[in-house]
């Protein structure tokens, strides 16, 4: 396969003047100077990009991750690579642990391509941070908590959250670096006197940043300032304006390098539905105008892809060499995934096609055109 007549975004800049993908066995095998290509898809001057990294999303197309254990698991990560997602982190909520161990066990057996492991977020958060969770399952941190709940499926889990001020000595938080988990902070009511430390022992992620986390004072910036000051620190941010406001989200991309921002959806199963009533984990919410809410009202998950996500925040000024790295080489970094994030030979041709005003077009993942 070739893409002809390309703008070309790497995943670090675009590349000068138009180009041309040479694609073999799922791989890109050569990136030139466009030439005429007599039997290639030409895109016509459209940007190619790598394909888009959900490190951090619930559901999609009426499927609850949590809950989804009769479902077309094949399915379910077509939905997302339909929509330009080539990498997908599935993240549970807090859950019945039982109920976990057999989610875990069925996606063990999974090998579908965009499936890259599982993001635990909870159950080892801050009861007063619980959001749309339920609270009925929260649970310490502890190293032993933590390898009861996943058993013998440990190794399916990539990344876990966990409020980092209730990690007693940051065993957990070492444990997990020992395996080479990620280790995030979120739901989390931590000072910034303790989050300094947890940044030294390991947490170097924050979790939907803003969101779930105590405010900033001019005189205690707690976490939430901390992790925006410190560059050890790589933040995640939602970007449907629903959970964090365009001025906000201006002041994270004044603090944070390029390099620290991770985009994420935080989707649930409402995301590519109707306005209407669906489910995060055991819990009804609601959607309208794009808006999830439960029924007390919280914010509970979003309806945003990763496509419109990069859309909404290019198109409302932000600069789109960092907002595409956010989606791309950015979480292929956090997540240390190989060949994936960057189009470069001998990496994966996960491939998103946007137009001129940075609209998805279509995909092409591992080699084969997604419409």
């Amino acid at each position: 396969m070739i893409l002809s007549n390309c703008v070309v975004f790497d995943g670090v800049d675009f590349k000068e003047g138009l180009q041309n993908i040479y694609i073999e066995n799922a791989l890109i095998t050569d990136i030139r100077t466009y030439t005429h290509e007599p039997h290639s898809i030409n895109i016509n001057g459209c940007i190619a990009v790598p394909g888009f990294i959900d490190i951090h999303t619930h559901g999609i197309c009426g499927t609850d991750f949590s809950y989804s254990f009769d479902a077309d698991a094949d399915k379910f990560f077509d939905n997302y690579v339909k929509v330009g997602t080539t990498s997908v982190f599935p993240t549970t909520v807090t859950m019945d642990p039982d109920k976990l161990n057999l989610l875990l066990s069925k996606y063990s057996k999974i090998k579908h391509p965009a499936f890259c492991g599982i993001h635990l977020e909870g159950p080892f958060i801050n009861i007063k941070k619980a959001g749309a969770h339920n609270k009925q399952y929260i649970m310490q941190p502890s190293v032993e908590s933590y390898r009861k709940i996943t058993g013998q499926y440990e190794n399916i889990v990539k990344r876990v959250t966990i409020a980092c001020e209730l990690d007693q000595g940051y065993k957990l938080a070492g444990y997990l670096k020992e395996h080479n988990k990620v280790v995030s902070f979120g739901h989390t009511e931590c000072i910034s006197d303790e989050a300094y430390k947890a940044f030294k022992a390991g947490y170097r992620l924050s979790t939907h940043h803003f969101n779930a986390m105590p405010l900033m004072h001019h005189r205690e910036i707690t976490v939430t300032g901390a992790a925006l000051v410190d560059d050890c620190v790589s933040c995640e941010y939602i970007p449907d304006f629903y959970h964090v406001g365009k001025e906000m989200l201006k002041i994270l991309f004044k603090c944070k390098k390029p390099e620290n921002l991770v985009m994420v959806t935080d989707s649930m199963s409402a995301t590519g539905m109707p306005d209407g009533e669906y489910t995060l984990g055991d819990s009804d919410v609601f959607v309208k105008d794009g808006l999830v809410k439960n029924q007390s009202g919280t914010i509970a998950g979003s309806s945003v892809t990763m496509a419109k996500g990069v859309f909404n925040m290019i198109n409302a000024g932000f600069n789109p060499v960092t907002v595409l790295k956010s989606a791309t080489s950015v979480p292929a970094k956090v997540m240390n995934l190989k060949k994936r994030g960057i189009l470069r030979p001998g990496y994966y041709a996960d491939i998103n096609i946007l137009d001129s005003k940075f609209r998805y077009m279509f995909t092409i993942s591992k080699g084969t055109r997604i419409d």
